[in-house]
């Protein structure tokens, strides 16, 4: 069974099941009461709503009445109620007992004491009434409209006592404004709290152990007026035994009570579903501090009690004018210490989705989500990783490159100012200030991209692929008000002329939903007659782009209807109140398949079929659903597709191989129209492809990381591009950071290949070394960044004794040759090429002349042992002292003799 759409059932509670007797039902008759005898449980192990039908016979049709169980667990006494067959103003009030012992309902003699009080007199039937078990094992009725009329009520209390069956009237000096569908709640202490409808400000306090009533006036803690007074609302004394929650219920409107709300002004009638708290001990009206979930909907009248001592499981009720057919559990919080008041307590109520998911508890009305412990934890392990990473790079640092913060700061001058020899100041100013202005705008658009891939938005890309044939949906049609008759007449496609399909079966297409599982809820349906059936097609049975083939199963299908017209005049009454819900789905993600266990659906989540459920309670599901009139033609154009949503995750941001999932998705398109009234098919719906075409729609992040590294790349070699073409440039270091690693073995590697390719040529080295020391003095040295080099007297001594023996026009020709060579050099090096492999070479020579004699006159200020790890990194090593280049240093066939094809000095 399901939660019915129900009102004014008596209710009790028995092993943590929730009965409800009777009542009235939107889906059988909303004016005369049932005989429904339903149990409702809370599985704790999986959450579900099972719902029992106890075993019973001849239970009574009442609406309004009252049930009680009695402390032995078996018996039930229901008190009272109304049925319009046993209704007058004579009627003795009515009692009935079931026992679970021997599954029968039997109706009980009433009797009186014969005592000064009543003088043997039995209460009147009455309906909308109290019956409240007292600690003492009797049940104390009190309240309730006097038969036949809707300005009177009942004011006394009346006793029952279950052992001997006898009433007892307690007159109550106390004149209410009514007693119409009062709360009542028994303490512990045997005082019985009845809550008025007309002045929230009062309760009357009936003591059982005394036999009298009185007025207890109540103070107000809620930080404003008094709760609304209501009548229909449901209460609760919570696991404290000392806290009354109440919820729920209606406004009373004028001076009578009027049974049926179509009777009172839609303005005037007004539903609650506010949570107030009354705390005994203080008598003080209090209010929650905090209600976490989805809210229930504003109801009164409903079937209600606490189930494990803190779910409030609410059944039923009725909304204004709408029925309710929901079941909802608001979790109550675990009794306060004896020594703690609930004027200082934080009281935390939670509407629940699902009993046994902690994650639905909490999020539906907070406005902000903070993360997660797990993302937490990664954070602030990062961070320490990060921190322990950067102490360890420093200490490291300051151990073994002293020079490392110099070579940082050289390098970042170097970035913004790198003035040329032989440039003007303006120019190299004007070249720096441009670096900082469009180095400023390329940070700015770097920060620019990196918020707009954060905050990118996603668009939706739609691939289209013609197909011949296509699928067909899942339709769910609801009969409302076809009089208990399914309006299923016909299913035709537009080859019903063939033979084929003439002998189709179509019955194997068509499921009943039964309501045991589920109901959908209609707001437009005024008589609750309501009767599902879901339409499926195999998926082998598709629609054709074109008819033209014996086995096509046509381009459309036609449902053909009927109204459950038998001809009458009353059934002719129901014939424009009739109407068929639709609804439709994708056969692939069909919730109503996994409701009834038709299928699996693996694409739908437990979560996704929970919020299914609440919406088709509340008539909120509006996507592809539609209701056909009575006597129209419809039509529904749909689309299958595939859209593959981008999965919440960070990946997802780099643009590359995002992860996505597939959601198959239906979209409908719906017109109706009224057709000819002289059709003996009441309606009429058609259902085609909107185009034959297999539909993917992919989502993809407006902005990426990938997408942002183009743009970013672009507006950097524009920046260059400018800068290049106003002050020129020159090529770039042949080395990169690889072969820039700041360590020793790297290094040396590099060096070891350089001599062994360079090394045979010796020195000078071009660009390092002027081409004669003579040629430049020390300042011009400094300037174009070279090493002064000083050669041996030996060496200088045979050298200067062969040229002095050469011809006066070979010296004019060799000194014009060392200026054009030297002025190459220079002009190279400054404007064209970058000098780091001379460099380099240099460096090689250094560190193979002091591993070979370290009491050598070639002495580096700079080396690569003692450089720094930043040093190595960005700056390019100067050699400024004076260094001594021996010619017998060299092998004899590489002298500087023999280089310039000198005859050899025999000696002196």
């Amino acid at each position: 069974m399901r939660p019915f759409s129900q009102i004014g059932a008596a209710t009790f509670v028995r092993d943590n099941v929730l009965y409800t007797i009777g009542g009235l039902s939107q889906y059988y008759n909303t004016t005369k009461p049932n005989n429904h005898f339903v149990g409702f449980h809370l599985n704790q192990l999986n959450g579900d709503i099972e719902t029992d039908v106890p075993t019973s016979r001849d239970c009574p049709e009442l609406a309004y009445g009252q049930a009680v169980l009695l402390p032995d667990n078996d018996r039930v006494l229901l008190f009272g109620g109304k049925n319009e067959d046993l209704w007058d103003e004579n009627t003795t009030l009515l009692v009935h007992e079931y026992r679970f012992s021997t599954s029968m309902w039997q109706q009980l003699n009433v009797s009186a004491a014969n005592n000064a009080t009543n003088n043997g007199t039995v209460p009147r039937n009455t309906h909308r009434h109290t019956a409240t078990l007292a600690p003492n094992g009797k049940v104390y009725i009190y309240g309730g409209l006097v038969p036949g009329t809707i300005t009177r009520w009942f004011i006394h209390v009346w006793e029952y006592d279950p052992d001997t069956g006898r009433f007892t009237e307690f007159p109550i000096d106390y004149d209410p404004v009514g007693t119409v569908s009062l709360t009542s709640i028994a303490l512990q202490d045997g005082k019985i709290v009845y809550v008025m409808y007309h002045e929230w400000a009062e309760a009357l306090i009936f003591d059982t152990n005394r036999g009298v009533g009185y007025k207890q006036e109540l103070s107000n803690q809620t930080m404003g007026k008094f709760p609304d007074p209501r009548i229909g609302a449901n209460a609760i004394l919570a696991p404290d035994n000392s806290t009354i929650y109440y919820f729920g219920g209606r406004k009373r409107w004028g001076d009578t009570y009027n049974e049926d709300p179509l009777d009172i002004p839609q303005t005037k009638l007004v539903a609650f579903n506010k949570i107030d708290i009354l705390d005994t001990k203080t008598w003080a009206w209090l209010s929650p501090k905090e209600v976490r979930g989805e809210p229930a909907k504003a109801r009164y009248d409903a079937s209600a009690a606490l189930l494990y001592g803190k779910y409030w499981t609410f059944v039923g009720g009725i909304s204004e004018f709408l029925w309710t057919n929901d079941l909802n559990v608001l979790e109550i919080p675990e009794a306060n210490s004896p020594t703690s008041t609930l004027a200082n307590a934080s009281i935390t109520l939670t509407w629940l989705h699902n009993i046994t998911d902690p994650n639905l508890d909490e999020n539906e009305n907070h406005e902000s989500r903070g993360l997660g412990g797990g993302a937490i934890a990664g954070i602030v392990v990062g961070s320490l990783a990060g921190a322990m990473l950067v102490i360890i790079t420093l200490v490291w640092m300051m151990r073994h490159a002293n020079l490392g913060p110099l070579a940082i700061w050289e390098a970042l001058i170097s970035l913004i100012w790198d003035r040329r020899a032989g440039e003007p100041l303006w120019t190299a100013i004007l070249h720096s200030v441009s670096k900082l202005i469009l180095t400023g705008l390329f940070i700015a658009y770097c920060v620019y991209s990196i918020i707009q891939i954060v905050q990118s938005s996603e668009t939706t890309v739609t691939m289209s692929t013609p197909v011949n044939q296509v699928r067909l949906p899942d339709i769910r049609f609801c009969f409302d008000n076809f009089r208990h008759s399914e309006g299923i007449t016909n299913i035709q496609s537009d080859i019903v002329s063939r033979p084929d399909a003439d002998v189709m079966d179509w019955g194997g297409f068509w499921t009943n939903l039964s309501d045991h599982f589920h109901m959908p809820y209609y707001s437009s349906s005024s008589s609750g007659d309501l009767r599902c059936w879901m339409f499926t097609a195999p998926p082998d049975f598709k629609l054709d782009y074109e008819a033209n083939s014996p086995k096509s199963n046509g381009t459309r299908l036609r449902f053909l209807l009927a109204s459950g017209d038998d001809g009458t005049s009353q059934s002719n009454a129901y014939l424009n109140q009739s109407r068929v819900h639709i609804s439709v789905y994708h056969p692939d993600r069909n919730p109503i398949k996994v409701v009834y266990n038709i299928s699996n659906q693996p694409n739908l989540s437990d979560d996704y079929i929970q919020q299914w459920l609440r919406r088709e309670a509340s008539d909120q599901q509006t996507e592809n659903s539609y209701t056909m009139e009575f006597n129209t033609y419809s039509s529904i154009g749909y689309q299958l597709k595939n859209h593959r949503y981008l999965v919440d995750t960070p990946w997802n941001a780099v643009g590359f191989a995002q992860i996505r999932n597939n959601t198959p998705e239906v979209e409908t398109s719906f017109r109706t129209s009224i057709q000819d009234g002289s059709m003996m098919i009441r309606n009429v719906l058609d259902v085609y492809p909107a185009s034959f075409a297999e539909i993917v729609e992919e989502d993809q992040r407006v902005d990426t990381l990938m997408s942002a590294s183009g743009l970013i790349g672009g507006m950097l070699s524009l920046f260059t591009f400018i800068l290049t073409t106003l002050y020129g440039a020159r090529p770039t270091s042949m080395y990169g950071w690889i072969m820039k690693l700041p360590f020793n073995k790297p290094t040396r590697s590099i060096e070891r290949n350089l001599l062994r390719s360079f090394g045979s040529l010796g020195q000078p080295i071009p660009f390092v070394h002027p081409v004669d020391p003579h040629v430049l003095n020390p300042r011009q040295l400094q300037e174009h960044k070279l090493v002064e080099t000083a050669y041996s007297n030996t060496a200088t001594d045979d050298l200067h004794a062969k040229i002095r023996n050469m011809e006066e026009t070979h010296q004019r020709e060799m000194a014009a040759l060392l200026k054009r060579l030297q002025l190459m050099e220079l002009v190279f090096k400054s404007y064209y090429i970058d000098d780091e492999v001379f460099n380099r070479l240099h460096d090689a020579h250094c560190a193979e002349q002091d591993h070979q004699n370290s009491s050598g006159t070639l002495t580096p200020t700079t080396t690569a042992d003692n450089d720094g790890i930043f040093t190595r990194l960005f700056r390019r090593r100067r050699y400024r002292a004076t260094q001594n280049v021996s010619d017998e240093e060299q092998p004899a066939h590489n002298s500087a003799a023999l280089l310039l094809d000198l005859p050899e000095k025999n000696g002196s």
